[in-house]
């Protein structure tokens, strides 16, 4: 189970956004990430510490019963005995039986959070590909609006120039009609002139 919950952590460490990507989804995903792979690494070094001293008292209990069977296990005969699973020198011992409905009762819970936090991480992994999905189609969005804001800011400049010539054409015209008026005004002053002298 161990094995699996890290293969799954290592697939869904390859979709995380890179370091480098400091947007707020990318941070969210390593955060979460980070934080889903702590619990699992200290729920299984408390799995290790159970074991290793549940490993420990077995060896004292059975040390203790071979010194009372006068038979002196060395310490690699009782890691052997261990390794092949042989819990008690004894036959039908209550008290090792009652220890050992403990320890059951106390893997399977340990199997429970483990489990919980498998059905966790399926669901973290989940969300990561929803908000994959969702970050695709926004980048869609996203391009289309940047399309339309660099097409608007093409005919912003164009607008800009044909201002400007607008402008330019104006007070040429303006000029023109000056002109006009006062070649106008010349002109009639000019005839009515020279009638007044006659």
């Amino acid at each position: 189970m161990g094995n699996l919950l890290m293969n799954k952590f290592q697939l869904i460490r390859t979709t995380l956004p890179s370091e480098n990507d400091y947007s707020t989804l990318g941070r969210m995903q390593r955060s979460m990430y980070c934080g889903f792979f702590e619990n699992y690494v200290i729920m299984w070094s408390k799995n290790n510490e159970f074991f290793h001293d549940y490993e420990q008292n077995l060896k004292k209990n059975l040390i203790m019963q071979s010194k009372i069977l006068n038979c002196d296990l060395t310490e690699e005969e009782i890691d052997t005995l261990i390794s092949h699973k042989v819990t008690t020198l004894y036959v039908g011992n209550i008290l090792e039986t009652e220890q050992a409905r403990k320890t059951l009762h106390a893997l399977k819970e340990r199997l429970d959070e483990l489990q919980k936090l498998e059905k966790s991480i399926e669901e973290v992994h989940s969300l990561f590909i929803r908000l994959q999905i969702l970050i695709a189609d926004q980048g869609v969005l996203t391009q289309r609006i940047e399309n339309h804001f660099n097409d608007s800011r093409d005919h912003v400049k164009v607008a800009a120039q044909e201002l400007k010539q607008a402008e330019k054409l104006k007070n040429k015209n303006r000029k023109n009609k000056i002109i006009l008026i006062v070649l106008g005004i010349f002109a009639v002053t000019s005839l009515i002139i020279p009638r007044k002298k006659k």
